[in-house]
C-alpha cells in the first residue's frame, strides 16, 4: 500500500507547477510568453494558497496556535518566513497569527500606522501578512522591518 501523506501531495503539485512555469521555451513569441508566465503565476498562486491551507490544518492538529499579543507579533515579523519580496510589496508568513482573526486586526491597525505603508493585509486563516510599501522610504525589506521592530 502506498504512503500519501499531505507533504507528499504538496510537494508534488509544488514540483509540477513548477515545472509548468519552466517549460516554456525560448522561441516562444512574446504574447504566448505572456500568457504562460500568467498561467504560470495563477498556478503559483493556486499551489500557495493551497500550502496556507494544509499547513493551518497541520498546526490546528498540533494545537501550537498559542495566543499572543500585539507586541509579540509586530516583533516576530522581521523572523517570519519571507514568501515573497516584490519592490513596493513584501508577503510573510508567520504561524503565530494563525487562529487569532482579532490579533491580525490590530495587526493591521498597527503596520497601516507606519509611514510609508500604504496597505496591509493580515490573514489569521493563513497566517500571511502582506504590506505594500513606498519604495522610496524603505529601499529594502530590511529597512522596512526594522521600522516595524
Amino acid at each position: 500500500m502506498t504512503n500519501i501523506s499531505i507533504d507528499n501531495i504538496t510537494d508534488k503539485a509544488r514540483d509540477t507547477g513548477t515545472a509548468l512555469t519552466a517549460a516554456v521555451p525560448q522561441s516562444v513569441s512574446k504574447p504566448a510568453q505572456k500568457a504562460y508566465d500568467a498561467v504560470g503565476t495563477g498556478v503559483q498562486w493556486y499551489l500557495e494558497q493551497w500550502e496556507d491551507v494544509i499547513e493551518e490544518a497541520k498546526a490546528l492538529k498540533r494545537g501550537d496556535l498559542a495566543d499572543m499579543n500585539l507586541k509579540d507579533f509586530l516583533a516576530s515579523l522581521p523572523e517570519a518566513k519571507v514568501e515573497s519580496d516584490i519592490p513596493g510589496r513584501l508577503r510573510l508568513r508567520t504561524k503565530q497569527i494563525k487562529g487569532q482573526s482579532q490579533l491580525a486586526k490590530e495587526g493591521i491597525e498597527a503596520l497601516a500606522e507606519l509611514e510609508g505603508i500604504s496597505e496591509v493585509h493580515v490573514s489569521a486563516l493563513t497566517g500571511s501578512v502582506l504590506l505594500f510599501f513606498d519604495r522610496n522610504q524603505y529601499e529594502s525589506r530590511d529597512a522596512l522591518l526594522q521600522a516595524i521592530r
